[in-house]
Protein backbone atom coordinates (compact mmCIF):
# COMPACT_ATOMS: atom_id res chain seq x y z
CA UNK A 1 0.00 0.00 0.00
CA UNK A 2 1.18 3.51 -0.38
CA UNK A 3 0.30 7.01 1.68
CA UNK A 4 -1.94 7.86 -1.21
CA UNK A 5 -3.51 5.18 -3.06
CA UNK A 6 -5.74 5.49 -6.12
CA UNK A 7 -9.31 5.69 -4.92
CA UNK A 8 -12.54 5.98 -6.50
CA UNK A 9 -16.08 7.48 -5.50
CA UNK A 10 -18.41 5.13 -3.96
CA UNK A 11 -21.01 6.23 -6.84
CA UNK A 12 -18.15 5.50 -9.58
CA UNK A 13 -19.45 2.49 -12.59
CA UNK A 14 -17.78 -0.86 -12.23
CA UNK A 15 -17.15 -0.62 -16.18
CA UNK A 16 -15.02 2.95 -15.36
CA UNK A 17 -13.48 0.76 -12.13
CA UNK A 18 -12.07 -2.07 -14.57
CA UNK A 19 -10.88 0.96 -17.47
CA UNK A 20 -8.84 2.55 -13.99
CA UNK A 21 -7.44 -0.65 -13.14
CA UNK A 22 -6.61 -1.52 -16.46
CA UNK A 23 -4.36 1.74 -17.58
CA UNK A 24 -2.97 2.07 -14.19
CA UNK A 25 -1.92 -1.58 -13.93
CA UNK A 26 -3.30 -2.10 -10.57
CA UNK A 27 -5.29 -4.89 -8.92
CA UNK A 28 -7.29 -3.15 -6.44
CA UNK A 29 -8.89 0.33 -6.09
CA UNK A 30 -9.82 2.07 -3.19
CA UNK A 31 -13.40 2.94 -2.20
CA UNK A 32 -14.77 6.67 -1.17
CA UNK A 33 -17.66 8.50 -0.02
CA UNK A 34 -17.96 11.76 -1.89
CA UNK A 35 -16.18 14.51 0.21
CA UNK A 36 -13.90 12.31 2.35
CA UNK A 37 -11.11 11.01 0.32
CA UNK A 38 -8.90 10.39 3.62
CA UNK A 39 -11.85 7.81 4.65
CA UNK A 40 -12.07 4.39 3.22
CA UNK A 41 -14.99 2.74 3.19
CA UNK A 42 -14.28 -0.64 1.10
CA UNK A 43 -11.82 -1.97 -1.38
CA UNK A 44 -12.75 -2.74 -4.73
CA UNK A 45 -10.53 -6.03 -6.07
CA UNK A 46 -10.15 -6.78 -10.00
CA UNK A 47 -10.88 -10.44 -9.51
CA UNK A 48 -14.34 -9.46 -7.99
CA UNK A 49 -15.10 -7.90 -11.44
CA UNK A 50 -14.04 -10.30 -13.59
CA UNK A 51 -16.37 -12.61 -11.66
CA UNK A 52 -18.95 -10.29 -11.96
CA UNK A 53 -18.59 -10.60 -15.66
CA UNK A 54 -17.93 -7.20 -15.90
CA UNK A 55 -16.80 -5.59 -19.10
Amino acid sequence: MTRSPISIDKDTLASKSLSIMSDKKITSLCVHKNEKKKVTIGLLHLHALLKANIQ
